[in-house]
């Protein structure tokens, strides 16, 4: 049995070596838990042109136009919404923050402003100096149907270098699949 002695009391070392290593590494990740990446940099810094549509019941609207991503966390949008059930196009500006968790990208609207610029009725369509002047059109703006400060979440399907499909969820329908492609 004295052959024994060295080898058991060798193992006995390494498996107490072991035992204090893995605790020591439990005890330390657990004092020291990560975190889901907050992305402010990568793919996603930079303009994009977006087109999609998207709707609930009668109501659908077109959003058509640039939004540009910043590395200090805020976006900026400037295109055209199209709101298909009264056949009007609003010339919008938004803007907003936006984080990155892995493959979700959250953005928050802080501001918008948009302003008529095409109103089809009957399918003509109506001067630009009477949309101006009618007080109908001035009742209904898109930022006075979007409360301020919401957050709207988007899940990447795909990313590329010079495109990036993401999912919207959309809490007033289904969700939708929208492709981004990189203007610079």
């Amino acid at each position: 049995m004295n052959i024994f002695k060295p080898v058991l009391s060798s193992r006995r070392r390494i498996f107490t070596l072991s035992f204090i290593l893995s605790n020591g590494f439990g005890v330390y990740c657990y004092l020291h838990p990560t975190e889901p990446s907050s992305e402010i940099g990568g793919n996603l810094i930079g303009d994009w042109r977006v087109d999609y549509q998207y709707g609930y019941g009668e109501y659908s609207e077109r959003v058509t136009g640039i939004t540009s991503y910043f590395a200090n966390g805020k976006y900026n949008f400037s295109g055209n919404l199209i709101v298909d059930m009264v056949k009007v196009t609003y010339h919008s500006d938004a803007t907003g923050t936006w984080v990155r968790y892995d493959n979700k990208i959250i953005t928050s609207m802080d501001n918008m402003k948009s302003f008529p610029i095409k109103l089809q009725l009957n399918g003509k369509e109506i001067p630009k100096e009477i949309i101006e002047k009618s007080e109908a059109m001035k009742k209904y703006y898109p930022e006075d149907v979007r409360a301020t400060g919401k957050n709207q979440q988007y899940e990447v399907v795909e990313e590329r270098k010079d495109s990036i499909t993401f999912r919207t969820i959309n809490p007033y329908g289904s969700n939708f699949d929208s492709l981004m492609k990189r203007v610079k």
